[in-house]
């Protein structure tokens, strides 16, 4: 018994993929008769979903309604997929050598696996099946199908996700539109719906490994090697990126009032409750920020008291060079009567005076050892 999340980004219809066999779904969701899972509304916004899937448990038992779903076929149409299924029935000896059959015929003809196959007459079972022989997953699965319902077995489609990328800073899959697959399931006397996926037959590495694995030139960077440095750095960049969202995802739209109490016990706080915590972590930024307030302004205040003192050491060599400071006048006015008088000193007075007025009425503190350092080299001859 797996339980597990699922966070599915919004697709604008009802579907939510799970695995099987769904046993619970904690959501806006629930369980339909034949064990899909559907959202009660149509998903237009990222959604969490908790769900329970026995991995092992199959159905034995089929209704007649049910069955008979599952051996309808259209009438007049695909006279030689018929005619082909027939003929197995007419030799097997049960229903599990005819579903081995057309394993077997699928991987003995030549078929092939390809993302654009050839163009399909009117009925595509039979130009598939006779004539191209070649597609991908749906195929495979609609022609299995077809086969096995004009054998007289009950068959149906499957569309869901096969495949993922493992993302290990997080501990989850990441399943992607490019990872759909379609198989089929068979049902078999005193074993109930068997899963058959025909891809398998044909393309085994689309089964094991996967879509973008099993056939490299659809990922993005098919170029490069998988230990190029580029290609290193992406998946690595994206990994980051993907397990930042996914916990941003988590956190944001399932925190429940059990995760707030899981949160609350990871702090030592069992017996807190929720509301109080808020409470005590606001009176706690409040004070952090109220400290870190009053280290700022206590360290300006010593700046700007610092560049003062400086600048009256500075008004002092000026002044001992026979240029004191008028009590009325302003930096600037200083500035502009002692260079008049000291034309030779006159840049390195502006200077001087440019960057006391900076630090001292524009708070810009970086350059106070430069200022001191001005006002240590300066001389008044």
């Amino acid at each position: 018994l797996y339980e597990y999340q699922i966070i599915i980004e919004p697709h604008g219809n009802k579907w939510v993929f799970a695995l099987d066999h769904i046993t619970a779904v904690r959501g806006d969701a629930k369980i339909s008769d034949d064990y899909q899972v559907r959202a009660k509304k149509s998903i237009s916004t990222r959604q969490r979903f908790e769900l329970s899937s026995d991995v092992s448990y199959r159905p034995v038992s089929i209704s007649a309604a049910d069955r008979n779903a599952a051996l309808r076929l259209p009438k007049a149409r695909h006279p030689k997929t018929v005619a082909l299924a027939k003929r197995w029935r007419a030799t097997a000896n049960s229903d599990t050598a005819i579903v081995q059959q057309a394993l077997a015929h699928f991987n003995r003809e030549n078929f092939v696996y390809t993302l654009t196959p050839a163009p399909l007459s009117d009925d595509g079972i039979d130009s598939f099946l006779f004539e191209t022989r070649e597609g991908f997953c749906e195929y495979y699965a609609s022609s299995f199908v077809i086969l096995m319902r004009a054998a007289g077995i009950p068959a149906r489609i499957v569309t869901g996700y096969h495949g993922g990328e493992y993302n290990s800073l997080s501990d989850f899959m990441v399943i992607r539109q490019r990872d759909a697959h379609a198989w089929t399931e068979v049902y078999l006397d005193g074993r109930g719906w068997v899963r058959v996926d025909p891809t398998g037959a044909v393309a085994p590495e689309r089964i094991s490994m996967g879509l973008t694995q099993g056939f490299p030139s659809r990922r993005a960077l098919s170029m490069l090697e998988a230990d190029h440095p580029v290609a290193f750095t992406w998946n690595r960049v994206r990994e980051i990126w993907e397990a930042a969202n996914f916990n941003w995802s988590r956190w944001v739209l399932g925190y429940s009032p059990q995760r707030q109490r899981q949160f609350l016990d990871q702090l030592g706080l069992p017996d807190w409750h929720y509301g109080t915590l808020i409470i005590a972590l606001t009176l706690l930024a409040t004070t952090i920020l109220g400290l870190l307030a009053l280290t700022i302004f206590r360290e300006k205040r010593l700046n700007n008291d610092r560049v003062r003192q400086l600048y009256e050491r500075f008004c002092e060599k000026l002044a001992r060079g026979g240029l004191p400071r008028a009590p009325h006048e302003g930096p600037m006015d200083y500035a502009a009567r002692v260079s008049k008088n000291r034309q030779y000193l006159a840049r390195e007075i502006e200077q001087i005076t440019g960057l006391y007025i900076e630090l001292r009425y524009a708070s810009r503190n970086n350059d106070v050892e430069l200022f001191a350092e001005r006002v240590k080299n300066f001389q008044c001859r």
